[in-house]
């Protein structure tokens, strides 16, 4: 099959699934998605064929913001924490908070107690 028969079974199916493909646009995506993942730029260049870093930088361009503030959000993650103040810390820990059973420990359920609590004076 050749590259214009690719082009027009891929326009034709989308079609009829009933939105609008442009198929160009996966070249992009391939190059943001391999580069955003750490994806060595010589060898995104070899998998495309390109010989001229321009194109590099032209596929990678459509999305090189979104990809560095995913890098700025991944090393700032990294970071160590500043600890919260002393009101802060009393507000956190009047939450209430069990762990969602079969979850990620990370997934947490605020929990409401069934009756207010009674203060004996």
């Amino acid at each position: 099959m050749t590259a214009s028969g690719i082009y027009q079974v891929t326009v034709r199916r989308g079609r009829q699934c009933g939105i609008e493909v442009f198929p160009h646009r996966f070249r992009h995506h391939i190059s943001h998605t391999w580069l955003d993942h750490g994806g060595a730029e010589g060898d995104l260049m070899e998998l495309n064929g390109w010989t001229s870093p321009q194109m590099l930088r032209r596929y990678g361009a459509s999305a090189r913001s979104a990809r560095a503030r995913r890098s700025y959000d991944r090393i700032m993650e990294d970071r160590p924490r500043h600890q919260p103040s002393p009101a802060k810390r009393a507000h956190r820990s009047q939450d209430h908070h069990v762990r969602a059973a079969g979850t990620d420990h990370r997934a947490l359920v605020p929990v409401r107690p069934s009756a207010p609590p009674t203060f004996v004076g």
